[in-house]
């Protein structure tokens, strides 16, 4: 027997209950941010002798105009995101859908996301102009070289060129615009080649602190002054970092 019983009708031999998962097959659990069904109500019928469920009535009062649940909505608006901002569908405090991180260096992914990870096809596009088109699954500070997933094409910025990649690292191989197409076209990316774009205007690169505090171990004494002097000269700004050419020169000085 399993661990919710099936009951039977006395008289017609049908199956009042069941669990879904033993007469649907592959049914799958509903996500970790949805509420569980309510469980029926079962009573027990003392003619019969037989265990009915019995449906739950439906609210005379729904409005027809309420808005869906938030956490399901599909929304334009823009999230803050890792490191840089999300627009697209957007469920349980994460990325769910379709939609498009950019990054505060400029560099941007479009494509399918899963529980705030990217997980399908998707273009990712450098800040310098380049573009990916690739299979990607991991999380966002991983895209695109450690996400990418399988074959996939590299475009030059003006899209005269273009290079194959496996698992996200260029082959140093120029393939043909038709091959190139075709690869997009298997990983279903429309259009083929993106359009080309500019380089992307973005904020200067910055090391945090958490990041400064993982290089104390191989930094001086005098090095390790200088970040401090440094960070309290920013003045408690609210990123708590500093530049990446500041923090380049101290650890390699000409």
């Amino acid at each position: 027997m399993s661990k919710r019983q099936a009951s039977f009708d006395a008289a017609d031999s049908t199956i009042i209950s069941a669990s879904a998962s033993e007469i649907t097959p592959g049914f799958a659990a509903a996500p970790d941010c949805e509420a569980p069904a309510p469980t029926p109500d079962f009573s027990s019928s003392a003619a019969s002798g037989t265990i009915r469920a019995e449906r739950p009535a439906l609210s005379a009062s729904v409005d027809p105009n309420a808005p869906p649940s938030p956490s399901k909505v599909a929304s334009s608006s823009t999230h803050p995101f890792a490191e840089g901002t999300y627009c697209g569908s957007w469920a349980c405090g994460r990325p769910e859908g379709r939609g498009t991180y950019t990054s505060h260096l400029g560099s941007s992914f479009t494509g399918v996301w899963r529980r705030g990870w990217a997980n399908g096809s998707g273009i990712y596009h450098w800040a310098d102009g380049r573009c990916d088109i690739s299979h990607y699954h991991g999380e966002a500070d991983r895209l695109p070289l450690l996400a990418a997933v399988g074959e996939g094409v590299r475009w030059s910025k003006d899209r005269s060129k273009a290079f194959l990649l496996r698992n996200g690292v260029e082959t140093g191989e120029e393939i043909p615009r038709a091959r190139a197409e075709a690869i997009a076209d298997k990983l279903i990316i429309a259009p083929t080649v993106p359009p080309a774009r500019g380089p992307a205007v973005h904020s200067a690169a910055k090391v945090s602190k958490r990041e400064l505090e993982s290089l104390s171990g191989s930094l001086s004494k005098r090095q390790r002054r200088e970040i401090d002097t440094r960070l309290e000269d920013e003045g408690g700004a609210s990123d708590d970092a500093l530049p990446f050419e500041q923090v380049w020169q101290l650890l390699c000085p000409k």
